[in-house]
């Protein structure tokens, strides 16, 4: 099983969630892809806007893939 961990994130003045985990790729995927999220190179780690919907959807969609969030 996989560990996600989200994290508060202010990016470009913006509040955001960070989600950080070991790089892997079946997780980049489903984030970069069906949950819209962004690579921050600076932070090294996916980011989404701090919204009820981007959470569950962070949480959701990554859950199918075997994934622990914490």
């Amino acid at each position: 099983m996989e560990s996600v961990v989200l994290q508060p994130l202010i990016r470009h003045n913006q509040e955001c969630i960070g989600i950080f985990y070991a790089n892997r790729t079946f997780i980049n995927n489903i984030l970069k892809k069906e949950c819209g999220a962004k690579w921050s190179q600076s932070t090294k780690c996916w980011y989404l806007p701090c919204t009820g919907e981007a959470y569950r959807m962070s949480n959701i969609k990554t859950k199918t893939g075997n994934v622990e969030f914490h």
